[in-house]
């Protein structure tokens, strides 16, 4: 008896031991227009930023999206966000400019999206306590945004982290 258990043993060893050995699949394959769409909501963004229309700022994030804001306070779905960001608008940086280069587009799972940018916000005259410029007028961030389609199809924002660019 003993030697049938050892006989099946290792054999269900190599079966286990062969599923931890499973070849790791690289996603980095767009889907088809992911990227021209990808990119038309970072241009609606500036459109949204530069009109301050926090309404349109804030239309690509999901319903239910988090934000890491330069601070590093919590914007909890997409009214918080448009909420906090017609605040901006209308407050320290009322009448600034966007500027947001899309650095890399990282299809890291089906139906994934990393995206890294660059954001440049211009023509800040007075900057609020704890902001920095990081150029005169100038306050310049990297934000990196995890994206998926919706159930319609559309490319949302479904994270969001900001992290503003030390002055040198």
């Amino acid at each position: 008896m003993k030697q049938l258990l050892n006989f099946i043993r290792i054999p269900a060893l190599f079966v286990l031991m062969g599923s931890l050995f499973v070849p790791v699949q690289a996603y980095d394959v767009e889907p088809t227009g992911a990227v021209d769409a990808i990119r038309s909501i970072f241009e609606t963004k500036v459109e949204g930023w530069n009109e301050g229309d926090a309404d349109t700022w804030g239309a690509d994030y999901a319903t239910d999206a988090v934000v890491i804001n330069m601070y590093g306070s919590r914007l909890d779905g997409r009214l918080e966000n448009i909420e906090r960001h017609q605040e901006v608008f209308d407050g320290a940086l009322a009448g600034t400019t966007l500027q947001i280069e899309v650095i890399d587009i990282d299809f890291a799972a089906p139906g994934i999206a990393v995206v890294e940018t660059a954001l440049a916000v211009l023509g800040i005259e007075e900057f609020p306590e704890g902001m920095l410029p990081t150029e005169p007028d100038v306050l310049r961030t990297r934000m990196t945004f995890v994206m998926a389609p919706n159930e319609e199809g559309l490319w949302q924002i479904r994270f969001a982290q900001n992290t503003a660019i030390a002055p040198m």
